[in-house]
């Protein structure tokens, strides 16, 4: 599934002739349109002054400014993400099509979109909750963003199959194995070397997963325990886009300690 973001980083390369400096100033420039898009989103749906406040906030977050030294597919895709909420919102022709195809987009460069389709689905149902019939044009608008979303992403991923780059569709083929990570006891549902290497072992690794599952939600005392203490690492953790943008061996490690913290205090407010 990482395909998506390398084939469109094999793109500016071709029309770049290989500069990496081109990578690195699109990069930024993604970056920079975020708060852009957050801006014209609240200025929608509510006053111009939140608008203001909100682009700001995020455009002076230390994560946001960090990752335009690393290339992720983060970047792009909240970028599509956003701009599919976007056109939601806005009153414009074939909308229903133009956030599909969005949505599809950003999904081929990292697939988070199904939790956003949902919410999507839930806004177009709460949004009349008290009007059957706008209810039921919105369920139709909703079917018209799926059926787009699903022709873009599957229709993506024949053409790359076709392409010959890889034998593999567009997707995750170890779709288990966060679940695992997420119910080891041992590492509060954060990522486990010792699973990695267990899972190793198996020539097909789902065999391996059931193995470990079956034991996990077996115990159900060690589970509730497991799904407690993980919050701790899954809310208030350091960010660890930061130490991507470092490299291995941090010079300053003030600095780095004092971008952490600074991160921090930015995320709570």
């Amino acid at each position: 599934y990482q395909l998506g973001y390398t084939m469109f980083l094999a793109i500016l390369l071709k029309i770049f002739s290989g500069s990496l400096l081109a990578l690195k100033i699109v990069n930024t420039i993604i970056i920079c349109l975020i708060p852009v898009i957050i801006y014209l989103i609240i200025n929608k749906l509510t006053l111009e002054k939140y608008a203001r406040i909100s682009s700001i906030l995020y455009s002076i977050y230390i994560s946001s400014i960090i990752n335009s030294s690393v290339l992720t597919n983060q970047n792009l895709a909240t970028l599509l993400f956003y701009l599919a909420l976007y056109i939601l919102i806005i009153n414009i022709k074939h909308k229903w099509i133009l956030v599909g195809i969005t949505l599809g987009l950003g999904n081929i460069i990292r697939p988070e979109a199904p939790i956003i389709l949902i919410a999507i689905f839930l806004f177009l149902i709460f949004i009349n909750f008290a009007d059957f019939e706008i209810i039921k044009k919105n369920i139709l608008s909703f079917i018209g963003i799926l059926f787009t979303f699903i022709i873009i992403t599957k229709g993506a991923s024949f053409l790359i199959l076709k392409s010959g780059y890889t034998e593999y569709h567009l997707s995750n083929r170890d779709p288990l194995w966060k679940v695992t990570c997420g119910l080891n006891p041992d590492t509060k549902g954060t990522y486990s070397h010792d699973d990695l290497v267990f899972l190793s072992q198996f020539e097909n690794r789902n065999e391996g997963h059931k193995t470990l599952l079956s034991a996990r939600l077996n115990n159900p005392v060690s589970l509730l325990v497991t799904m407690a203490s993980k919050t701790v690492p899954m809310w208030a953790s350091n960010d660890t886009s930061i130490s991507f943008a470092f490299s291995d061996n941090i010079d300053n490690t003030n600095l780095y300690n004092a971008l952490l913290k600074l991160e921090k205090i930015q995320y709570i407010i």
